[in-house]
């Protein structure tokens, strides 16, 4: 599953709780936000190649399933890598993602039936998409990989 190559998954235990001023979405949406790993909606930072798991076998996911959307309002959801297993709420629930190079570098974590319950995923991409930077000539030099880039924009000025 992971891109060490072993056979394992990254788990998040997901539980349901009301929400405190912690939560970024506080004030906003449901009354109630999920708890990763007994924190409360953290932002979370995935990486290429690996296999992650929101586990929703506790009672206080039902009717929470987790879902993942391009944007906190979801407005679209993401499938792409993600599989759903039984019912948020009873034993072997969960909803897991295998991020790939393709993946979007941000997705929200929310629930299905309920508003910004959740929070951000960021995800680093090992991806090289290009970086261009302007010569004092004016002229766009590109450059062959993101560490030569910040270095030659660090020596242009």
């Amino acid at each position: 599953y992971n891109a060490d190559g072993s056979n394992a998954y990254t788990e998040f235990v997901v539980k349901v709780a009301a929400k405190t001023s912690t939560h970024i979405y506080h004030g906003s949406g449901s009354s109630n936000g999920y708890t990763l790993n007994e924190s409360v909606s953290p932002f979370i930072d995935l990486k290429v190649g690996n296999t992650y798991r929101f586990t929703q076998s506790d009672a206080t996911n039902s009717s929470h399933q987790i879902r993942l959307y391009y944007d906190a309002a979801k407005t679209t959801l993401y499938s792409t890598g993600v599989t759903y297993n039984g019912t948020a709420g009873s034993s072997g629930a969960y909803t897991q993602l295998v991020v790939s190079e393709t993946t979007p570098n941000i997705l929200y974590y929310q629930c299905v039936n309920h508003a910004l319950m959740g929070s951000r995923i960021d995800i680093d991409s090992s991806a090289y998409v290009g970086a261009s930077f302007l010569s004092t000539t004016g002229t766009a030099v590109t450059f062959a990989s993101t560490n030569f880039a910040i270095a030659q924009a660090v020596a242009l000025g």
